[in-house]
């Protein structure tokens, strides 16, 4: 399974606090809520997680390469139009003939949750793979 993690939004409904800080790093218990979700898929196994930046990208990009969770390789991409992102998610699916999940990179999930959520997932999926995700607005 590989991850695509979306960081790349700027959080209106978070002003002011969004117009320093991009939202996945606002911090939930002294972490950025997407140390929580690098962490969480980790921990339920997911091997890869690629996260797209854009609003405030480099700050995102500075606190994943700081990341280190244990089994989890992580990359960045950079995104800035919808066309954009449409490529990057195509790109994953079509790399992979495991299931892509989909996070919302503002998005805090603990482990045990996530494993659920993967699981009901992917047994809606058929056997030839496809994609999946979880977000809020």
């Amino acid at each position: 399974m590989k991850a695509v993690v979306l960081a790349h939004e700027r959080a209106l409904t978070l002003e002011p606090f969004s117009t320093t800080r991009p939202r996945s790093l606002i911090p939930v218990l002294n972490v950025p809520v997407i140390g929580h979700l690098l962490r969480a898929l980790a921990a339920a196994d997911v091997p890869d997680a690629q996260i797209t930046t854009g609003h405030l990208g480099e700050a995102v990009a500075a606190y994943v390469a700081g990341e280190d969770p244990a089994g989890l390789r992580i990359g960045t991409v950079t995104v800035e139009s919808p066309d954009e992102l449409a490529r990057v998610l195509l790109e994953a699916l079509r790399g992979s003939e495991e299931p892509l999940l989909i996070l919302d990179g503002a998005t805090y999930m603990e482990e045990g949750l996530l494993r659920e959520v993967i699981q009901a997932g992917t047994s809606l999926l058929p056997a030839e793979g496809g994609a999946f995700g979880l977000g809020v607005n």
